[in-house]
């Protein structure tokens, strides 16, 4: 059984995708983002391909594996690698990787937390990784720095912004409240976009 046809606009993804060492695919809900980055991780003779994602889709990644005849797809979830130590996280984290995909990108939003660091750690060590959400800033675009920060760095700087308050501050609207600051909108819009268009 061969693996089957993608829609115009998932062949678009994957070639999309294919000559990119770093991307971020924020397709909408259902349009096939984990099609489009297999097919192009195939593309590029991937053979050893990590996924971290929420462990309720794991096993979808192996399914669509085998459907779209990928080998080598590894899956690992964000809290076990942020929970395991000693041998099992060394594999994880010290194993070559040709690609490294994070799905459900709006995982790694906050930059403390030990699943950001960990996965966006993997990442930037791959030499090819590619983050795939349909809500990339579920709430307000401070939610973007993690990611970006680690894997086009020059974007930050040439803002000449240096951490995450500092990103925060310049694209965010928000208010002091007495649960902390609050976002209520963006700023610097034309910023952001030309980091996205890319």
């Amino acid at each position: 059984m061969s693996a089957p046809e993608q829609y115009p606009y998932q062949r678009q993804g994957s070639l999309w995708l294919a000559p990119r060492a770093r991307a971020y695919l924020a397709d909408g809900m259902g349009l096939g983002k984990t099609g489009q980055a297999l097919v192009a991780a195939k593309a590029l003779g991937a053979k050893r391909i990590l996924v971290v994602c929420p462990a309720s889709v794991a096993g979808n990644w192996r399914a669509e594996g085998r459907l779209w005849e990928v080998p080598g797809v590894v899956p690992v979830s964000y809290s076990m690698l942020a929970a395991h130590l000693g041998r099992y996280r060394a594999y994880y984290l010290h194993k070559a990787w040709d690609v490294v995909i994070l799905d459900e990108a709006h995982y790694v939003k906050t930059p403390d937390a030990v699943r950001t660091h960990r996965a966006l750690k993997l990442a930037q060590a791959a030499p090819v990784s590619w983050l795939l959400s349909g809500t990339p800033m579920p709430n307000h675009p401070g939610e973007l720095f993690a990611p970006i920060a680690a894997l086009w760095p020059a974007r930050v700087r040439a803002l000449g912004l240096s951490d995450h308050g500092e990103w925060f501050n310049h694209f965010t609207r928000w208010r002091n409240t007495r649960y902390g600051r609050r976002p209520y909108g963006t700023r610097n819009a034309s910023d952001l976009v030309a980091i996205l268009r890319d």
